[in-house]
């Protein structure tokens, strides 16, 4: 009756109805996926649908994914309810699928007239990030990091010859690329470079030319 109504309305060739598994329906071309669901059938699906590509939007109603953290919430007033008893409230979550970017990424960026060899380790949770910015035998931490579908920002300050340099790095994460824009900026003043990372195979391997990667 749902294809019957779409071919009247003639929207059959933009809008389709199925009768299907939920769990084993391929959602692998979905750019938008909404959801009417339990809460504990969402979180079931969870895997699959952090799964889809990079910027594919999730929109549920009522129903949130636990530790996978909406990146925007809206509660709404509903005052025509079909049941007088149900709440006059309903919530609205919206999430935007992240890159995956754990692992061991590496990048030269000219600082002070030198080129210098960046390793960064990342531990992933959903759209969050957080790791370690090694370069010239110093480390610092990152913390709470976050991505917005492919695109990811690192901001994080390092002495470099004496000189306390911020690091601001945007980029867009493509498989194991990322390829964007570093700024670095310090009292003399700041420039602007393209920023090329690549993810390395096995963390094992490390960086060529950061002390203790493993690499020589």
């Amino acid at each position: 009756m749902a294809n019957a109504n779409a071919r009247a309305a003639a929207v059959a060739d933009r809008a389709q109805f199925y009768k299907r598994d939920l769990f084993e329906t391929d959602l692998s071309q979905a750019t938008v996926v909404t959801i009417y669901l339990l809460t504990r059938a969402t979180i079931k699906l969870q895997a699959k649908l952090f799964a889809l590509k990079p910027g594919t939007r999730i929109v549920s109603h009522a129903s949130s994914m636990a530790q996978w953290r909406a990146d925007h919430f809206e509660m709404l007033d509903v005052a025509d309810k079909v049941r007088r008893d149900a709440p006059r409230r309903t919530y609205i979550y919206l999430w935007v699928v992240p890159a995956k970017v754990a692992g061991t990424w590496c990048w030269s960026t000219p600082v002070a007239g030198k080129m210098r060899n960046y390793e960064f380790i990342v531990a992933q949770e959903f759209q969050t990030f957080q790791g370690a910015v090694r370069v010239g035998g110093q480390e610092t931490k990152i913390e709470k990091g976050r991505l917005s579908g492919e695109r990811l920002t690192l901001n994080f300050a390092m002495d470099v010859e004496g000189a306390n340099v911020q690091h601001q790095f945007t980029g867009s994460v493509t498989g194991d690329a990322i390829r964007g824009t570093a700024s670095l900026g310090s009292a003399a003043g700041s420039n602007e470079t393209p920023w090329n990372a690549v993810r390395v195979a096995s963390p094992r391997e490390g960086c060529p030319g950061i002390s203790g990667s493993g690499v020589p």
